[in-house]
């Protein structure tokens, strides 16, 4: 080859060449490299219908390198992030984070490649049911028994919700209303995300009237005074005290008590004679204080003319 024609091809390559570098230096400075960040959401696979993810990453951030051109065109739903739960069980555990970008990007760094998932299991679990009441019962009455049918019912819900969950309580029931037995159903005042096979209980309560101790005053009669005779008590009235119900008291009259001495066969002078009782009323329960009295049986002339001198 002769000395022109090297030259000539020197003259090429180097043509080629710079227009190579002219080349490369248009395109860095048209369309230059660029770094972009996008959030992607994560899908959880293979769920199991009794699972729930209580804690987990909802999205992860994916940083690309590229041409300008390239990532102007990208949006975060070109991308795909997914944790695959076909193997999970209940409790906390790490799982790999599968990512998918589109053909034409070559480089990306994920935010994290492993992610911390927290899984709860529907589950059921067999607890006691307690009586919720407001208002309170009238004073006459005082609450004697509860009944409650079911005992215990069985509640379904998430691990998460159970674990904190010992019993349930009925809706309240007024008591401020009852003035006899109550028997009827009352509705479950379930938590939130808790469900129960039976949401209502049979509820009895059984209602006792509250006894009270009141006292009255009661004048003292005298029965079988022979003629002729006076009879002088040193006390003629005592203090009866019953105990009973609002409403035997309310119904009561003092005249259904009669206190009397019986002084049949008496002679004259000074006797302590018990205190006896004709009881009409509703009250099985009469206390008499004093029980006794004294009582003076005198000549009813005599006494007559004691008095006018």
């Amino acid at each position: 080859m002769s000395t022109k024609e090297k030259n000539d091809w020197v003259l090429k390559i180097v043509s080629v060449l710079a227009a190579v570098v002219l080349w490369l230096y248009a395109s860095a400075d048209v369309n230059p490299m660029m770094e972009k960040s996008f959030d992607v959401s994560i899908a959880y696979l293979n769920q199991a219908e009794d699972m729930l993810v209580l804690e987990g990453p909802k999205r992860v951030t994916l940083t690309i390198k590229g041409r300008q051109n390239d990532l102007l065109t990208l949006r975060s739903d070109d991308f795909w992030a997914g944790i695959d739960l076909q193997d999970a069980v209940k409790g906390t555990a790490d799982y790999p984070i599968e990512i998918r970008v589109p053909e034409n990007v070559e480089r990306y760094t994920a935010s994290a490649s492993i992610a911390k998932v927290h899984l709860g299991q529907w589950e059921s679990k067999t607890v006691p049911v307690k009586l919720e009441t407001n208002g309170e019962l009238s004073s006459s009455y005082q609450l004697n028994k509860t009944s409650l049918l079911p005992e215990s019912v069985q509640i379904e819900g998430y691990s998460h919700i159970l674990t904190d969950i010992w019993s349930v309580s009925t809706n309240p029931l007024d008591l401020s209303s009852l003035n006899n037995d109550w028997n009827g159903t009352v509705s479950l005042n379930l938590p939130e995300g808790v469900t129960a096979a039976k949401d209502k209980v049979q509820v009895k309560l059984d209602l006792l009237e509250v006894q009270r101790k009141r006292e009255f005053e009661l004048p003292v009669n005298v029965r079988n005074l022979p003629d002729g005779l006076k009879a002088t008590m040193s006390n003629n009235r005592v203090s009866c005290f019953l105990r009973g119900t609002d409403k035997e008291f309310a119904a009561f009259n003092v005249e259904q008590i009669q206190l009397y001495v019986d002084c049949a066969g008496l002679s004259l002078g000074t006797h302590t004679l018990d205190i006896q009782m004709e009881n009409n009323s509703k009250f099985s329960a009469v206390e008499l204080a004093p029980v006794k009295v004294e009582v003076v049986i005198e000549n009813a002339a005599l006494s007559s003319m004691a008095e006018n001198d």
